[in-house]
């Protein structure tokens, strides 16, 4: 569920950082750079500004819980359930010798589900169809480059926060068969993952806090809901094809506005008969969004 996050710790004194780095063995591999001590703890970044007694942390706690605790290995394509959470905060908590609730969530927030696609190539035939997401307004996916190879990953971009789906087993360089979508939302800031939270302080324990699990899923669920996309051609008529492209591309709905407008109603009947068909990959994909999700909640 989470990832990536941006840890602050106050009033935490040279004397307890020295205590930090001997408790990580790491008393003797600390660099220090423009008024910040820098140290790595596995692959999270610890900054400690001693100027201000002020110990910040950044990266993904999934990926530390699988290297630092479980010796698995840099790698966060598995499921971070609730319990591995849980055993993350607790061990960072006994090596800070600070409590969660005194570890406040600032900057960057990343949460989201890990999904197996089974016979569907996670970009080609799923990611690559998603067009838009259409809130106030429509904001549509962009295919991010990758200068390794074909492109695995689309966002769509908002003022606080985007959206991010990719093939987990090519960023992961997993074998082929892996077939893994995540489906993630990244806040950019604290203020967004405090409407979220609705929180006006926010705490590495509140990650304890199953409500707050609840909260961000359904804004990932809320998501996904709200995305505008395009059928398999072989599954529909090609006028049928054509509604659905109008539906959910910004620049064909730019293009023919009036169109658009005047046949909104038919536009939109076909779209969301063919993202909510039963049968159809778009269901499935929703339908292994929320049974990832209970069994995060269960282990």
């Amino acid at each position: 569920m989470f990832d990536g996050v941006s840890l602050e710790v106050r009033n935490f004194t040279h004397e307890n950082f020295n205590q930090f780095l001997e408790n990580i063995g790491q008393i003797n591999n600390c660099n220090y750079s423009r008024g910040r001590k820098i140290v790595f703890w596995s692959n999270l970044r610890v900054y400690y500004f001693s100027n201000e007694n002020v110990l910040r942390i950044q990266n993904s706690l999934h990926k530390f819980y699988n290297s630092e605790i479980n010796n698995f290995g840099l790698y966060n394509h598995d499921d971070f359930t609730y319990s591995k959470v849980e055993i993350t905060i607790n061990y960072i908590e006994n090596k800070l010798n600070v409590s969660s609730n005194e570890i406040y969530l600032k900057g960057k927030f990343e949460y989201g589900l890990n999904i197996q696609t089974f016979k569907y190539n996670p970009f080609k035939d799923i990611i690559d169809r998603f067009q838009s997401i259409v809130t106030t307004a429509t904001n549509p996916f962009y295919v991010l480059y990758n200068e390794n190879g074909k492109p695995f990953l689309k966002f769509c971009s908002f003022n606080q926060y985007k959206i991010k789906i990719y093939d987990k087993g090519k960023q992961m360089e997993l074998q082929s068969r892996s077939k893994i979508m995540r489906y993630e939302i990244v806040n950019h800031n604290s203020i967004k993952t405090k409407k979220v939270f609705n929180k006006s302080i926010i705490t590495l324990n509140d990650l304890l806090d199953k409500e707050i699990w609840n909260r961000c899923f359904y804004q990932l669920l809320k998501s996904y809901n709200n995305i505008r996309v395009l059928p398999f051609p072989d599954e529909v008529s090609i006028g049928d094809y054509s509604k659905c492209l109008l539906y959910s591309s910004l620049i064909f709905k730019n293009d023919y506005y009036k169109v658009y407008k005047k046949n909104y109603k038919d536009l939109k009947l076909v779209h969301n008969s063919i993202k909510n068909n039963e049968s159809g990959v778009y269901f499935l994909i929703r339908q292994k969004l929320e049974d990832n999700y209970r069994q995060l909640l269960l282990n």
